[in-house]
């Protein structure tokens, strides 16, 4: 298998594993206690964790509190496409992580040291889980908080290198590297690169690996430059959530819910604001469709459906960002 987890995953794997007996005489063979009674248990238990810090995550972005916003909208979400037909169904940190890092979204500028203190916490787990969300350092960055982003490095390698001490120190960590760097050549259909060799495939019937690393990486720089161009929080987290998404060659199904935080972001700012049509709210709109297309169950089009519009939409989206940005620029000259 080519999978391959930071150290700090698999300590939470096999913490789940010890509770459930496992005994990993053969690491490989876990068809035969895939589907007991105890396993069953504990998965059924982490995602009820799940659900719960989902209600708090989504507590913290809605101001008014009640039955739709505590009850009616997580559950709304619970059996979206991102979160019960993708992340639960293939069993992947990927929801916890999600989950997370909108909890430390929401603590980032909170007036409480503390919780500004945990948000940075939460980020480095969150990268030591799934790696991606180093990415979210690029706020403080753009922030010039110098000495958060500091202990957000400090916070994230210890967590990220401080693990593979229960897994074989070095010798391991060359191991875990040779196998991400393996990743690399790995192309899913769910990716910027997979989704461009599918489009060559099909127009004109063969394939271009190097066209479609091209295009990967222009879509990297286009997020890039978007991101440091946007002016509001809505836009910066859906630029880094969507890089997240679709950027890697070999993103899979489940890492659509990596759109979470950016809805939560995006419902948060416009609570108040309802959507008015005109040119200003171009962007907001096209945020807009994106979120009802990944989160409102199109089994018509399959999931292959949703990435294609994550692509497309996020490109047009960067666009915008990056076309507002020159025009003020213009409009100062």
């Amino acid at each position: 298998s080519m999978a391959c987890f930071p150290p700090l995953a698999y300590l939470m794997y096999g913490f789940l594993a010890r509770l459930c007996g496992y005994q990993a005489d053969d690491p490989t063979n876990t068809k035969s206690h895939q589907f007991t009674g105890q396993n069953l248990t504990i998965f059924v238990l982490y995602n009820i964790i799940c659900a719960v810090l989902l209600v708090y995550a989504v507590s913290l972005y809605l101001k008014k509190k009640g039955f739709v916003t505590l009850v009616l909208f997580p559950v709304i979400l619970i059996f979206s496409y991102p979160i019960i037909f993708s992340s639960v169904q293939r069993g992947n940190s990927v929801l916890l992580t999600a989950i997370l890092l909108s909890i430390a979204l929401a603590w980032k500028d909170d007036g409480s040291k503390v919780k500004r203190e945990l948000a940075l916490i939460l980020i480095a787990v969150c990268a030591g889980l799934k790696i991606y969300p180093a990415v979210f350092g690029l706020m403080y960055l753009k922030e010039k908080r110098w000495k958060e982003t500091l202990r957000l490095v400090i916070y994230g390698a210890v967590l990220f290198f401080g693990p593979f001490v229960f897994f074989g120190g070095a010798e391991a960590m060359g191991s875990f590297f040779k196998t991400v760097f393996g990743l690399f050549g790995q192309v899913n259909d769910c990716s910027v690169s997979g989704f461009t060799i599918s489009i060559v495939e099909g127009a004109f019937g063969g394939n271009a690996p190097m066209f479609a690393t091209f295009v990967q990486h222009l879509y990297l720089l286009f997020s890039l430059v978007a991101f440091f161009s946007a002016r509001t929080r809505r836009a910066e987290v859906l630029i880094l959530c969507c890089l997240m998404t679709v950027y890697v060659s070999s993103s899979w199904m489940y890492t659509c819910v990596y759109l979470l935080p950016a809805l939560l972001m995006h419902i948060k700012e416009k609570d108040d604001q309802p959507i008015r049509i005109g040119i200003r709210s171009i962007p907001d709109i096209t945020a807009f469709i994106l979120f009802v297309i990944v989160f409102s169950r199109p089994f018509y089009g399959g999931y292959m459906f949703i990435y294609g519009c994550i692509i497309i939409i996020s490109m047009l989206y960067h666009w915008m960002t990056i076309g507002g940005a020159v025009y003020r620029v213009c409009k100062k000259l």
